[in-house]
């Protein structure tokens, strides 16, 4: 993992650094699927970390903002996929 000290270093310079992965151990994918078993949504990439904030999610009310919010980003890449797929059928 590259520290934030790193990165803006990096950054001033123009570079941005190099990650090397291993193909198969490194790459994560998780996903939902509907009740048939068919994939609605797959999330997978190399360097794929979700991190929980701990120290906020302290009861299910908490929890329930959270996947509240999820639900939100999801809506609007959603839309944002299904706008731009429009835009270029309309082109």
């Amino acid at each position: 993992m590259v520290t934030e000290e790193e990165r803006k270093q990096a950054e001033s310079l123009g570079l941005e650094p190099e990650v090397v992965f291993n193909t198969l151990s490194d790459y994560k994918t998780v996903g939902v699927k509907n009740d048939e078993g068919e994939t609605l949504l797959e999330i997978s990439g190399y360097d794929l970390q979700i991190r929980f904030n701990r120290e906020k999610l302290t009861d299910i009310a908490d929890v329930e903002g959270l996947l509240d919010g999820l639900k939100d980003l999801f809506r609007r890449l959603i839309m944002d996929d299904l706008l731009a797929q429009n835009e270029q059928k309309n082109t």
